[in-house]
């Protein structure tokens, strides 16, 4: 039944159900809540865990109080079956590539980097500049919370669009998920490792500090198991694209509220550099794919950033049983893929010989130590003896040198010999 208007009153646009002072001090709530949280975590050194699942019941509640619940349901069921089932394939790819010892890949991306910063590495002239301040521990803070912010940022910046400008609500689902999935075929095709590994584990950078582990085992351990889902998912930086995609959209669609949104975007990317976590190629490589998916969701279909006045309808009698079904068949995928898959969870990375032959030897001093400790693995005394005599000139650090004079007086265990770290030796 078409909605009727009164005669000489203007209609209004389509902004939801409530009216638009409301619904904006609402958005303007929840946005308000979740700075004042983050805020308070910084200045008083106490800090919680914020999972995306912890921000639905927030958003469902706005949704409640603006009296959309149904709406609510209908309109995002699917999108946040696909982010859950995303979170899995994110996990997944790495237990693919640790299982089956696909390729990973390191040397690449330093090379990039070193091309676009004139020799130079981004994350570790950052900590160079870190190391000379005299306390950085507030900045850590600071950057740590924007950093972990863009695990739940880019749905409550959903909210706002969903009740600012709920026509462009699917436009937006579409972009996000796009650049989700997107940035998983790369992970996929091109596994690899961020910079403070790079540094740490393989030894091709000089010393960097690895502040997000060393922060989370200190205050939220739980935090570095959710965070650690694919550590060699560098390339590109989702924490760069998904910021960048809302940049993007609330620029289209939100007027100078975008430039907001645009400042957050690229205060995520400093703090990915400075924390090590990502190179300036990864970020540059992160917005290079939110600008292709945004092009093609305004080439096929993307709503009108001024659409024509109407009379808002009302939330739906019905549910959209049809989405909730899709919904719950993306958790049931989740959870059914991820018992198949759980034997092959949390592998070490797969450090083979041809890794080690394609990205370490003349790159690094722990070509021989790894070629050393493989060949323990596979019961080639011999060939281990001397890869590891080797090593021993090429590593000064006496625990190092400690440990292997130990591998070299006794057999290892193959299977500590695997799953061992660089990092770990040293220990």
């Amino acid at each position: 039944m078409k909605e009727q208007v009164s005669k000489g009153r203007r209609p209004q646009p389509l902004q939801g159900p409530t009216s638009r002072t409301p619904a904006r001090w609402i958005v303007a709530a929840v946005l308000a809540f979740f700075l004042v949280v983050l805020v308070a975590m910084v200045v008083f050194n106490r800090y919680v865990f914020i999972a995306k699942g912890m921000i639905v019941p927030v958003l469902l509640l706005a949704a409640v109080l603006l009296g959309r619940f149904k709406g609510f349901v209908n309109d995002w069921a699917v999108f946040l079956g696909a982010v859950v089932f995303f979170d899995f394939c994110r996990g997944l790819v790495f237990a693919l590539t640790s299982h089956f010892e696909l390729p990973m890949y390191l040397g690449y991306v330093i090379a990039w980097e070193r091309w676009l910063c004139g020799g130079t590495v981004a994350p570790v002239a950052l900590q160079q500049l870190r190391a000379g301040l005299a306390d950085p521990r507030w900045l850590d803070r600071f950057l740590l919370l924007i950093y972990s912010s863009h695990y739940v940022g880019f749905l409550v910046f959903g909210l706002a669009i969903w009740q600012l400008r709920r026509h462009a609500f699917r436009t937006y689902t579409m972009a996000l998920l796009a650049v989700m999935y997107g940035g998983l075929v790369f992970y996929l095709l091109v596994p690899t490792i961020p910079p403070w590994a790079a540094a740490s584990e393989f030894l091709t950078l000089p010393p960097m500090v690895h502040i997000v582990r060393s922060f989370y085992n200190v205050h939220v351990p739980a935090l570095l198991a959710a965070f650690d889902i694919n550590p060699i998912a560098a390339m590109p930086s989702l924490h760069a694209a998904l910021p960048a995609i809302c940049a993007l959209l609330a620029l289209r669609y939100l007027g100078r509220i975008g430039l907001l949104v645009l400042a957050y975007a690229l205060s995520v990317c400093i703090a990915v550099i400075y924390l090590g976590e990502h190179y300036l190629a990864d970020t540059i490589a992160g917005w290079l794919l939110a600008l292709a998916v945004y092009a093609g969701v305004l080439r096929w279909g993307a709503a009108p950033d001024n659409p024509a006045p109407g009379v808002v309808s009302s939330v739906p009698d019905q549910w959209a049983l049809g989405s909730i079904r899709v919904a719950l068949l993306f958790v049931a995928a989740t959870a059914a893929c991820g018992q198949l898959s759980a034997p092959w969870v949390a592998g070490p990375l797969p450090i083979t010989r041809a890794f080690v032959g394609r990205e370490l030897m003349g790159r690094s001093p722990l070509g021989h130590y790894y070629l050393g400790r493989i060949a323990l693995a596979e019961g080639a005394v011999p060939e281990a003896r001397r890869e590891l005599t080797v090593a021993l000139d090429e590593l000064p650090d006496p625990a190092v040198q400690g440990y292997i004079r130990g591998l070299l007086a006794s057999s290892a265990s193959p299977s500590r010999v695997v799953a061992e770290g660089y990092a770990g030796t040293a220990q």
